[in-house]
């Protein structure tokens, strides 16, 4: 039987010895522009490099006791029409550029279920649904493709398009209409 004070130091240790989930990272504000990873051994020495457009900086950190780090890069604004590309060990984040087919998209349908692609992966976007007069929002975050989908409660219109907007915390922007057929006029 072990030792109560000893069975303590043993979990601790084990806390501390490895990661408790696989290393992440994360575009948290564009300007100025921060990063953020977690998932690594706490004092973990390693690198971690942004590129976007013409810009490429490497930034050496070392973890903290939870495993984390973040790294701000000032006089630095990601501007999303350039694309990105963050790496450090074990996990990345990666963007297109415009110009190479990454321009942010969204749709939607006429229950509800809107969608959206090219975002930046972990982008918290703002979706906004207009009916006439009437205004639904959600908020919604983008997975690791880029891609989300969300349902919003839409109130039934008679007779109006559904205008909807999704804006992205990080830069990205993307616009749909959705056109009611029984609207239209001969």
């Amino acid at each position: 039987m072990w030792p109560s004070g000893l069975a303590g130091v043993g979990i601790i240790l084990g806390t501390f010895s490895s990661p408790a989930t696989k290393p992440a990272v994360l575009l948290v504000s564009a300007s100025p522009v921060v990063i953020a990873g977690s998932g690594y051994t706490a004092g973990a020495k390693f690198f971690v490099t942004y590129r976007s457009g013409g810009t490429q900086i490497r930034r050496h950190v070392v973890a903290t006791l939870a495993g984390r780090y973040r790294v701000v890069l000032r006089r630095v604004a990601f501007k999303r029409c350039n694309g990105v590309q963050v790496s450090a060990p074990g996990a990345g984040l990666r963007a297109a550029s415009c110009a190479a087919g990454g321009t942010p998209s969204v749709t939607a349908r006429l229950g509800g279920l809107v969608s959206g692609s090219s975002f930046v992966p972990g982008e918290r976007v703002a979706v906004t649904a207009r009916l006439g007069d009437q205004v639904v929002r959600g908020f919604v975050r983008a997975g690791r493709s880029g891609a989300f989908s969300d349902r919003l409660s839409l109130p039934r219109a008679a007779c109006s398009d559904i205008d909807v907007r999704a804006v992205g915390a990080l830069g990205s922007t993307a616009t749909f209409t959705v056109a009611v057929p029984a609207c239209r006029k001969p």
